[in-house]
């Protein structure tokens, strides 16, 4: 489950790709033509994830987008939308979970979540 949130937190936050050059080694850089499907295939993923994220019920939809998308702490999040901060790590937790769900029925991912 961790290893799932993060790699959805990743796709939802959008930091690029990191590769081989941008830790100063060639010699084992994917070829150009690699690194634009790499991206495009992410770009894509994140596409679909984002409109899954529609999908949850309002407050999910909005822990995770101030999570993920604006980088707001749980206790933040709390306060903003007047809960206890377990509260919005049930709603994380439960909007995940939806998550994993929904891409796991969606036929544009192939990926094992």
């Amino acid at each position: 489950q961790v290893g799932t949130g993060i790699a959805l937190g990743v796709l939802l936050e959008d930091p690029g790709m990191v590769d081989a050059e941008a830790f100063g080694s060639d010699d084992h850089s994917p070829s150009p033509e690699i690194s634009y499907f790499r991206k495009s295939e992410i770009h894509q993923l994140r596409t679909v994830l984002r409109g899954l994220v529609d999908q949850l019920n309002d407050r999910q939809k909005t822990v995770i987008r101030y999570h993920y998308l604006q980088e707001i702490s749980f206790s933040e999040i709390a306060a903003s939308m007047n809960l206890t901060r377990g509260r919005v790590s049930q709603l994380h937790r439960e909007g995940l979970s939806r998550l994993r769900e929904l891409l796991g029925k969606d036929a544009r991912c192939d990926v094992s979540w």
